[in-house]
């Protein structure tokens, strides 16, 4: 296919921003710094206490996705500062307190999600809410292990702060013989600086375990118990920080915990078997995920809820477009390498320490290919490093190699190639440090380029709130103006010009044209509304649309 019947469409991407119209002259954005607590159960009300400042006019909350909301219930409340000795005094500002009832749905989707206050003024910076299925339970202080450890009923979900660089929060429960435990930490994953450490004691307060699994700056503890007694399970930061940001939230019990998901995704308009992998799955190793012919593509979250009632954490699950296939051990070597033909998806596993995988495929004269590992950014430990190798030389074993990538997106391997004469080639694909496992697995995707664009907004002017810069939220009074950037990522080639305009505003505003030329990456466009708008909140979204001979094609982002 030449470049020039690949660029015969018109492309479509689509992101929202929050817009705010408020009065003109507005006063300082609010700031939502701290919520207590954390998330809630999924079916429960629960009452949030909200700190931060500018929210004494706060008129609503707003959460993203669907099955939770808030309203607000109180304003200040009784907090009070106590200063010891004669003749000072303190007080804590109404404006910067908010007491809410949050109602969570039963089928409300679990896992964290962006909370914020709306205030004529704007809407707050965000803090992450989280969903979870387990009873709640608040940390009481004092419960430094060993002496003073909240006692908790398995399975629960503990809400707690690291307060200071010496605080440690001890939790003991009853356990029995054979129990498969499971301790996970979420911390950093709702944007907490705690980097959380776990410890496991027995009933004589020795150390049996600490967290062996690390995933970000968030922890998980596996542990199967010795035998029936009490035990008690601390958290503390890892570099001995603290303060009242450094919140967790710690599930804890027999935990259903998915581990492996293999394939890491799967065609759409296809039926594929997937193995999983993980602790208290009641004997679950495998599902068949349906895709259909029509769904988006992208990244999904994927759970299994167990015949325990409980649901495990999320996994990503990929849904893609090109054929796929599994790779087939034994193939280290070009003489046992894998056939395929491109355009494919190749779901392998880095199954072993210095295993490699290698795939041998045919190219025509002057095609191109694009290579590309999707593995960790979905969760896979896989450091992944391709390798592209040239037709066989006579009278040598191994083929030249004509190129390779460790990292090109992020810390995953991608590169293009134009081969200049018709022939067999070969690809391998091993982690970069020799390691492997059964969390090793990749997705690797071999096609012609695909020319494409990608698109982002942010305000020109992201307000600086509390030391955080927002480009998610903009804010305009009635009769101003604020200017968007548009940010355009050209991909495999494209290089057309692309025109925008915004939708799901009201028509009696006025937004300017915005457009770029052949090899142009940034736009701006400016919206109005006019001196009597409505105040009120509004998902902004950026259209751009390319064109070819005049053929169309819609992808939203």
């Amino acid at each position: 296919m030449s470049m020039t019947s690949m660029l015969r469409v018109a492309l479509i991407l689509v992101l929202s921003l929050v817009l705010v119209v408020t009065e003109a002259g507005a006063q300082a954005y609010p700031s939502l710094t701290a919520i207590s607590p954390q998330g809630g159960r999924r079916g429960t009300d629960v009452e949030v206490v909200l700190n931060g400042s500018s929210l004494a006019d706060a008129t609503a909350v707003l959460f993203d996705g669907n099955g939770v909301s808030g309203e607000i219930v109180a304003r200040g409340g009784n907090a009070a500062v106590l200063v010891s000795g004669e003749g000072v005094e303190a007080r804590v500002s109404p404006n910067d307190r908010l007491v809410v009832r949050v109602t969570i749905d039963p089928s409300a989707a679990l896992g964290a999600r962006k909370m914020r206050v709306i205030t004529p003024n704007g809407i707050s910076t965000p803090r992450s809410f989280v969903v979870g299925d387990l009873p709640e339970i608040a940390e009481r202080e004092p419960n430094a292990a060993p002496e003073q450890p909240n006692d908790i009923a398995l399975p629960s979900t503990v809400s707690g702060v690291i307060s200071s660089m010496d605080d440690l929060d001890a939790f003991r429960f009853e356990g029995k013989k054979g129990m498969r435990l499971i301790c996970d930490v979420t911390a950093s994953g709702m944007g907490s600086p705690l980097d959380a450490f776990l410890v496991l004691t027995g009933q004589d307060g020795m150390e049996i375990a600490r967290n062996d699994t690390v995933y970000g700056m968030d922890r998980r503890l596996d542990f199967s118990l010795p035998s029936d007694g009490s035990y008690t399970v601390s958290v503390r930061d890892l570099q001995y920080r603290g303060g009242g940001s450094y919140v967790y939230r710690l599930s804890i019990g027999e935990l259903p915990h998915l581990e492996t998901v293999f394939p890491l995704g799967a065609r759409r308009g296809a039926e594929t078997r997937v193995s999983v992998g993980g602790g208290n799955l009641g004997g679950i190793d495998s599902m068949t995920v349906s895709v259909d012919a029509n769904a988006p593509l992208g990244t999904r979250d994927v759970r299994v809820s167990t015949n325990s009632g409980l649901t495990t954490n999320g996994a990503p699950f990929i849904v893609g477009d090109l054929p796929e296939t599994n790779e087939s051990e034994p193939n280290n070597e070009r003489a046992n390498a894998n056939a395929v033909v491109a355009p494919i998806t190749v779901n392998g596993r880095i199954g072993e320490p210095n295993d490699l995988d290698r795939f041998t495929f045919h190219a025509d004269k002057g095609q191109s290919l694009v290579f590309e590992v999707i593995a960790s950014r979905v969760g896979s430990r896989l450091d992944a490093l391709i390798t592209l190798y040239g037709k066989t030389v006579e009278g040598s074993d191994e083929p030249p190699v004509l190129a390779v990538n460790d990292d090109s997106v992020g810390f995953e391997p991608r590169l293009t190639h134009r081969f200049e004469d018709e022939g067999d080639y070969s690809v391998s694909i091993r982690d970069l440090n020799n390691a492997g496992g059964t969390n090793y697995a990749y997705r690797l995707n071999i096609a012609p380029p695909r020319p494409d664009f990608r698109v982002s907004i942010s305000p020109a002017d992201a307000p600086n709130v509390g030391g955080v810069i927002d480009t998610e939220t903009a804010r305009v009074g009635r009769g101003g103006t604020i200017a968007v950037v548009v940010d355009v990522a050209r991909v495999d080639g494209f290089n057309g010009p692309i025109r925008f305009y915004c939708k799901g505003l009201p028509n009696t505003f006025n937004v300017s044209a915005a457009s770029l030329q052949a090899g142009e990456t940034q736009a701006l466009l400016t919206i109005t509304p006019p001196a009597d708008a409505a105040l009120g909140v509004w998902s902004l979204t950026v259209v751009g649309v390319g064109a070819e001979n005049g053929a169309r094609v819609e992808r939203e982002s």
